[in-house]
């Protein structure tokens, strides 16, 4: 027997809620959040990999999509003069725990665990 979960309409009650919730979000200003101490913001990326955002088992068009509003951003901050950049990356060795729910991604010392080239190829 094939179960189905129906997900198409299951999940509207939520996105109708995240849709209105993402609709009325307050509009920040980046000059604004900045203001006159750059130096005490940091902008951090999470997961913009190679191996999330163009290549192995959990690359996806979804991420990979945000790598230029990402970058944009990086940009912006650094001509107000933000300097403070963290980009964290998805680094495992072989043996790791995580791959018996997750297909094996991210390898330490692959391409997958480095960061996507358009954030680490900046001049900053």
């Amino acid at each position: 027997m094939t179960r189905s979960l129906n997900l198409s309409s299951t999940s509207l009650p939520f996105l109708h809620y995240l849709e209105h919730w993402y609709a009325n979000l307050p509009k920040s200003d980046l000059s604004a959040i900045v203001g006159d101490a750059p130096e005490r913001v940091a902008i951090f990326s999470i997961d913009m990999i190679n191996g999330f955002c163009k290549e192995g088992p959990l690359a996806g068009p979804r991420v990979g999509a945000l790598i230029p509003t990402v970058v944009d951003l990086f940009q912006r901050a650094h001509t107000l003069g933000v300097h403070n950049f963290v980009l964290t990356q998805d680094t495992h060795d072989p043996q790791t725990p995580e791959f018996t729910a997750y297909p094996p991604h991210c390898l330490a010392g692959t391409s997958e665990s480095l960061a996507v080239s358009e954030l680490h190829d900046l001049p900053f």
